[in-house]
């Protein structure tokens, strides 16, 4: 089977010939593992953006569709790096059958697939923060919470909306499915000039996650071990082993591919054993000190919300794994009312619970009640739920990592060796460790400066800004001004919070 046969082939499905000999693969004497790596000394930003969503798209499933993404990865890396062509791959063919090795029914999500995936893909770091937000903002926040998540949603499908109308564009014919991503829809839609613009919005994306992993990290560490780790020493540590991080191939992180499932599960269901322990000590503490709103402080923490539901890097990688597209309505909808419900009961629960005495990240109240005593027989919630999310932070740091060192790589004269890659890595590290350091306190206020100022951007701005330069000779005059005005004022609304969280930071900072 030719390479180009196999990235003809739709997305979801696997045929195998009646006789599939085993073959070699002629790259470095079968050294696929090593090829892939070479891959990655391409310079555009955008292109290590998008194979990075693939890998951790594919750390956050399993099974044959993880191995498939992984696949798709590595062949988006050979495309891209060979001219851009078909024709490119022919020498470098890979069976994708061994000899007796039976063809699988399905490589490509299924329904509840690609729901789960979403979901999984939704509930990051922002999770943490949320019981704080909502303290912070009142009840109302559950109100801008609902209308964050239906905007979300919709961008969301507007992006596989994209998708369908660039694979329909004469410029996409020759380029395989599994290229087709946001350097596909930033080509086409905008130019060379604002491919440019995605390019560095992916970069800033992915810098400003990483800080935040690293805070989120920092936090929970000093759980695990209180006698040994403060805030500032575990954040320190979260860094040295980002940097080491960085030298484990990928493909050993997808053993981790359910852990964060299994993390979120269990920080639920401590929640709400907590939730429960506080009631039965003390029933009188439950919401004894609930808000309507405060205007001030839910300015600051929209960003926040935004940030609970930003995908929107991870859809493209989704979305063109769905086998049945005509569902992709639905798979949004579901899975982004699966993280509404899920944030919804986590705010209402930690809100409920700790009140005003709920830590920036709530895993630090688990097992406690209102005064940070512990509660008999659940003294284990926080340790353990801590190492878990310490856990899923660090092992999504060197995928997120790649685009950036990849694009110093390409730019910096000292890049070339050993050496100088590990110069680059170890400053990237540092200067991210920095700003952890700076801002261990404030995980709240960084993320929601994150979600304000550069993930409205992806998640809102961007998709429809994607779809009106796509669709403009169809559109109405009166549809093409109420998505211009809708992109707009999300965008502006974020503003004033962006400006009140930076004051806030800065005066931590000093």
């Amino acid at each position: 089977m030719s390479m180009q046969r196999v990235l003809s082939e739709p997305i979801g499905r696997c045929t195998a010939k009646a006789s599939c000999p085993k073959r070699h693969a002629t790259i470095a004497e079968g050294d696929i593992a090593t090829w892939r790596e070479h891959m990655l000394r391409a310079s555009d930003p955008l292109i290590h953006a998008e194979i990075a969503m693939a890998e951790l798209v594919s750390m956050k499933c399993s099974g044959q569709v993880s191995h498939q993404l992984q696949k798709k990865a590595g062949l988006a890396k050979a495309f891209r790096k060979r001219g851009g062509t078909l024709d490119s791959l022919e020498e470098h063919e890979e069976p994708l059958l061994q000899e007796g090795e039976k063809a699988p029914e399905i490589v490509g999500f299924t329904f509840r697939q690609a729901t789960t995936t979403m979901f999984n893909c939704m509930v990051g770091a922002s999770v943490l923060a949320l019981p704080f937000a909502v303290a912070k903002a009142g009840l109302f926040g559950f109100v801008v919470l609902s209308a964050v998540a239906c905007m979300m949603g919709a961008t969301a499908y507007l992006i596989g909306a994209n998708l369908a109308i660039v694979a329909e564009r004469p410029e996409a014919k020759d380029v395989p499915p599994s290229c087709h991503d946001w350097s596909l829809i930033g080509s086409i839609a905008f130019g060379s000039s604002g491919k440019a613009v995605i390019s560095i919005l992916f970069l800033c994306d992915l810098s400003s996650c990483l800080v935040t992993f690293l805070i989120a990290s920092g936090i929970n560490l000093p759980l695990i071990a209180p006698e040994l780790l403060e805030p500032v020493s575990a954040t320190v540590l979260s860094g040295i082993l980002a940097f080491g991080l960085l030298y484990v191939p990928i493909r050993f992180f997808a053993y981790f591919s359910v852990l964060g499932i299994v993390a979120q599960l269990v920080m639920f269901l401590f929640l709400l054993m907590t939730g429960a322990g506080v009631a039965r000590e003390d029933p009188g503490l439950i919401a004894n000190d609930f808000k309507l709103i405060d205007a001030t402080a839910l300015t600051g923490m929209l960003g926040c919300f935004i940030g609970c539901f930003n995908a929107h890097s991870t859809v493209p990688t989704v979305y063109q794994n769905v086998i049945d597209k005509s569902q992709w309505f639905g798979i949004v909808f579901t899975s982004t009312m699966m993280a509404f419900a899920f944030y919804t009961i986590v705010g209402l629960v930690g809100y409920a619970a700790f009140g005003h005495q709920v830590s920036q990240a709530f895993t630090a109240n688990l097992g406690r009640n209102m005064k940070g005593e512990p509660l008999d027989g659940m003294e284990f919630m926080a340790p353990l739920s801590a190492a878990l999310i310490a856990t899923k932070m660090l092992v999504t740091v060197p995928a997120m990592s790649r685009p950036i060192v990849a694009f110093i790589e390409a730019r910096a004269r000292f890049a070339q060796g050993w050496v100088g890659s590990m110069l680059i890595k170890a400053s990237l590290t540092t200067v991210l460790t920095v700003l952890a350091v700076l801002g261990r306190s404030m995980l709240p206020y960084v993320t929601a400066v994150r979600g304000a100022v550069v993930q409205v951007l992806i998640a809102i701005v961007m998709p429809q800004a994607a779809f009106i330069t796509l669709q403009w000779d169809t559109l109405t005059m009166a549809r093409k001004s109420c998505l211009i005005l809708l992109a707009i004022g999300a965008y502006l609304v974020t503003v004033p919070g962006a400006v009140e969280d930076v004051r806030v930071i800065a005066a931590a900072a000093r």
